[in-house]
Order: structure tokens, then C-alpha cells, then sequence
């Protein structure tokens, strides 16, 4: 969906992985109300990408995030699907402070795909990606052969990530 910021775009992200009840209006993934899922089955199986949330923590914590199913492996996998390995690799037990805006960005995307999500939710694009990982994580996120489906919340109809969805919804979204 793209759509001017504060359209209110955003406020939808947390209602369609099932970490907030819907608001007003009807919200649906596959034709069935997000209203009449359960919530906890829905945030298990999907993901929600939005800013560059580390914590204090290591840096497989930080990929993990409260998902026993991840794994050591798993964590390191996701790292270099979204070229993080290098970067972080001699981080282990260290602060993550030294990130950039984009390698938080990314470490985000690593959390996501470790999580092995059936629906993936990305709030604002690639904004915050370096130029040099965008056209590369676009490709490795919007692949036809993704094991998830693709939801993009974007206010920029130029993203990386937008310009590779099958369909785009352009939404006027409240009033100011």
C-alpha cells in the first residue's frame, strides 16, 4: 500500500500481525477478517518489519527476539541473506550501538526472516536501507518463491521494495 505519510498506513502494521485489535474499518489477509483470527496464532505466524529496534542485548538475541525456534544457525543464516554477517560477526556479546541507521534496518529484516514468517508485513519499504542492499533485499524479499506473503506500507511509490509488488494499492487514508 503506499500512501502520503501520516495517511495512516502505519496504524494498520501492528493489527495485521496480530498485536493490535483492528480499528475502524474491516482488515483482511486471504478474504477473512483480522477481527475474527486468533491473535496469538496470527502473531506467530507473521512478521512485522518497522524501524531499527535493537536492544541491549547480543546480536543473535536481537535476531531471536522471543522466538525459541530460533536458533544459532538460523539467526546467522538470516544475517547473511540480508548482508549482515561481515558486519556484525565480531559483535558477539558486544553493544550494537556502532550500527548504522541501515545495518539496524537490516539486522530488522534478519529477525523477520529467521522467524520463518507466513506473512510478512514491512512498514515503510526499504526507507533507511543503504542504496548499496536495496535493489538485492528487494529481490531476496518480494521473490515469487518466498515461503511468506509480502504486505509493503510505503508512502514513496518509487521504493525498491513497492516497485517489485504484484499490485499496489494507493490509499488516500484519513484526512489531516
Amino acid at each position: 500500500m503506499v500512501a502520503r505519510p501520516g495517511a495512516g498506513k502505519s496504524c494498520m502494521a501492528p493489527a495485521l500481525v496480530g498485536l493490535e485489535e483492528p480499528g475502524l474499518g474491516r482488515l483482511s489477509l486471504d478474504g477473512r477478517d483480522v477481527a475474527h483470527l486468533d491473535r496469538a496464532s496470527l502473531r506467530e505466524a507473521a512478521a512485522l518489519v518497522r524501524g531499527g529496534e535493537c536492544f541491549s542485548g547480543t546480536v543473535l538475541d536481537n535476531v531471536a527476539l522471543g522466538r525459541p525456534g530460533v536458533d544459532r544457525e538460523r539467526a546467522w543464516a538470516a544475517l547473511e541473506r540480508v548482508g549482515l554477517k561481515r558486519v556484525v560477526q565480531g559483535m558477539e556479546g558486544a553493544d550494537l550501538a556502532p550500527l548504522t541507521r541501515g545495518e539496524a534496518r537490516r539486522l530488522m529484516f534478519a529477525r523477520a526472516l529467521a522467524a520463518r514468517p507466513r506473512l510478512l508485513v514491512v512498514d515503510d519499504g526499504l526507507e533507511g536501507v543503504e542504496a548499496e542492499h536495496r535493489e538485492a533485499l528487494a529481490g531476496l524479499l518480494a521473490a515469487p518463491d518466498a515461503p511468506w506473503r509480502l504486505v509493503v506500507l510505503a508512502h514513496d511509490e518509487g521504493d525498491a521494495l513497492v516497485r517489485r509488488c504484484q499490485r499496489v494499492v494507493r490509499w488516500e487514508g484519513r484526512k489531516p
